[in-house]
């Protein structure tokens, strides 16, 4: 893989450095990894199952992306609230 074709990296280099506790052991490290790209997979084979295939997007896949979309914001504001 080319470093051009990393796209979720540079996300996971921004949650590391932004999110996790700069004391973070080498464990915490390690399964927060593994967590973001498990969540970034289970978003994947959701757009994979909920996307029409086809070379146009249809009004349902629109859908599919909004609902995604308004779940993420939902989630990010219940984590906000909790601070």
């Amino acid at each position: 893989m080319t470093d051009r074709a990393r796209h979720l990296l540079p996300h996971w280099a921004s949650y590391r450095r932004d999110v996790m506790p700069a004391c973070a052991g080498p464990v915490q490290i390690e399964e927060c990894r593994r967590a973001f790209f498990a969540g970034a997979a289970a978003l994947l084979c959701t757009l994979d199952a909920g996307l029409t295939s086809g070379e146009h997007a249809t009004p349902a896949d629109v859908q599919v992306l909004l609902d995604v979309q308004a779940e993420l914001v939902a989630e990010a504001e219940r984590v906000e609230r909790s601070f």
